[in-house]
């Protein structure tokens, strides 16, 4: 939880200018390991962004939420930008063969299930609903 309190204090402190003089893909790809400093270069450099590098930074966190969830949930909802269709999964390429979504779908469910701290519990239930929604989704799609 102390990563994610660096975080937010970092973001709300508008730090991270450096995010501003790194390429776009170090940036997405620093953040999707869940690394703190890239969580927070990716959410101050999608405060500034286009909607094509927004989704490139979204996607990222959406893939951070599966390997490092208790530093991403705390920013689920904290703008519309951070809303939890954007960030609480991964971007699922709809050209991507199903089997390869509900990975990703499950990787996710995953990752959230396992945080238990109270203080994330909205945001928690919030990107459960978002998983789920997906999977639904997803399953539908399959059916056609």
């Amino acid at each position: 939880m102390r990563a994610a309190a660096l975080a937010l204090a970092l973001i709300a402190g508008g730090g991270c200018s450096p995010a501003r003089d790194m390429p776009l893909n170090a940036i997405a790809d620093e953040a999707a390991t869940g690394n703190p400093e890239g969580i927070v270069s990716a959410v101050s450099r999608l405060k500034q962004s286009g909607t094509r590098d927004a989704e490139t930074l979204q996607d990222a966190l959406g893939r951070a939420m599966q390997v490092a969830p208790d530093r991403v949930l705390p920013l689920v909802g904290t703008s519309e930008a951070l809303a939890p269709r954007h960030i609480c999964l991964p971007l699922l390429d709809p050209m991507a063969p199903p089997h390869w979504a509900k990975e990703q779908i499950e990787a996710s469910r995953k990752a959230i299930e396992g945080v238990r701290d109270p203080s994330l519990a909205k945001p928690r239930e919030a990107c459960l609903a978002e998983v789920n929604s997906a999977a639904t989704a997803l399953d539908r799609g399959e059916e056609e």
